[in-house]
């Protein structure tokens, strides 16, 4: 969700400006980077430790399907055929 709305973002602001690799990999680092340092912090008080395993296992999931997605969008010659199928798979 969160996750990827922010990997969207960050790509779609870098894009103007770089090309789909680049951009890719700043919505990739603006992705994890929330994720991994802001969101446990914010959300383990929140929850107590009753809501540490479902923390991690959101985080993980959230972490494959970017991690998969950046590394699409980022490999040279992917084009949007590759990206449909890849769409398909996520949905």
């Amino acid at each position: 969700g969160a996750c990827l709305a922010v990997f969207a973002l960050g790509m779609a602001a870098a894009l103007p400006f770089r090309r789909r690799a680049p951009a890719a990999a700043i919505g990739a680092a603006a992705a994890m980077g929330t994720v991994g340092y802001l969101g446990p912090p914010l959300l383990l008080p929140l929850l107590g430790e009753r809501g540490a395993g479902p923390i991690a296992m959101s985080i993980m999931s959230e972490v494959a399907v970017v991690l998969a997605l950046g590394s699409v969008l980022m490999a040279p010659g992917s084009g949007l055929r590759t990206m449909g199928r890849v769409g398909r798979i996520l949905i």
